[in-house]
C-alpha cells in the first residue's frame, strides 16, 4: 500500500483582487509597467489569480484591458517622442513586437503590399493625432511619412 504524502503547510491567505484598494493598486501597476506578469508580481499576486478573478468579474477584466492598453499606449507614445527626436526606438520596438505582438509583432516585408503600409501610417496618424500635444505632430508625421517614401523606394513601389 502506497504512502500518502504529507499536506505541504499554507502559506496563507492568497490576495484573491477582491477589494477596491488591491484591484486600485494592481491596476496602477499595469498602467506603470504594462505586463501583467510584472504587475502581478509587484503586488505579490500569481497570474492565475489574475485570470480567475477577471473571469468571475467581466467588468474587472475589461478594466484590466484598458490599463493594459494605456500602458502600451506609454511604451508607443515613447517611441513615438524617440523617433521624432532621431534616437533608436529598438528596445521600445522590441517590446511592441513582443507584447502586443498582433499589432506590432514583425512580418516579412515581402509579404506586404504598398498600399496596406500606407493603410497603416494613415492609422498611425490617426493615433498620433490623438496621443501627441499638437505642436508635435507635424513633425512626427513627417518622420513617418519620410520612413514611408524610403520604405516605398527601397522595395519599387513609389
Amino acid at each position: 500500500m502506497a504512502k500518502k504524502k504529507p499536506k505541504k503547510a499554507s502559506k496563507g491567505p492568497t490576495p484573491k483582487l477582491r477589494d477596491a484598494a488591491d484591484r486600485t493598486k494592481f491596476l496602477g501597476k499595469l498602467r506603470q509597467y504594462p505586463s501583467l506578469s510584472a504587475a502581478c508580481s509587484a503586488i505579490g499576486i500569481t497570474r492565475r489569480t489574475l485570470y480567475n478573478e477577471m473571469q468571475r468579474d467581466a467588468d474587472f477584466a475589461e478594466e484590466v484591458r484598458k490599463a493594459d492598453q494605456e500602458g502600451r499606449g506609454k511604451i508607443e507614445h515613447a517611441m513615438y517622442q524617440t523617433a521624432v527626436e532621431g534616437k533608436d526606438v529598438q528596445a521600445l520596438k522590441f517590446i511592441l513586437e513582443r507584447k502586443y505582438w498582433r499589432m506590432w509583432g514583425r512580418r516579412d516585408p515581402e509579404s506586404f503590399k504598398f498600399k496596406d503600409i500606407v493603410k497603416w501610417a494613415n492609422g498611425l496618424g490617426e493615433a498620433l493625432a490623438q496621443r501627441l500635444p499638437v505642436e508635435h505632430q507635424a513633425t512626427a508625421m513627417s518622420v513617418i511619412f519620410e520612413q514611408l517614401e524610403q520604405f516605398g523606394e527601397n522595395h519599387g513601389t513609389t
